[in-house]
């Protein structure tokens, strides 16, 4: 995605570069140059995933491969903690 695109998305989610760069406590440049793809951030980029909605692939394809998730309906299910087991039958 474009950065002006996705400088846009935040905007959109009624918040801003600035206010994010205050919000984590690095400057202004820093969150610029995430956003633009010429520093990668895990930190600052999750902040921004989370404000936009949108996926890292979405708003930097490429760059954080990491941090995506496997969305497959045939994963399997996790079991919470003590929980029985279901017997599968034969």
């Amino acid at each position: 995605m474009h950065h002006e695109d996705i400088k846009a998305s935040i905007r959109k989610s009624g918040t801003s570069p600035a206010a994010i760069a205050r919000s984590l406590k690095v400057t202004s440049a820093t969150v610029s140059n995430v956003i633009q793809g010429k520093t990668i951030s895990a930190r600052i980029a999750r902040h921004i995933v989370t404000v936009t909605g949108k996926r890292f692939s979405e708003l930097w394809p490429g760059k954080y491969p990491a941090h995506e998730f496997v969305e497959r309906a045939d994963l399997p299910k996790a079991v919470a903690p003590g929980a029985k087991k279901k017997a599968v039958a034969a």
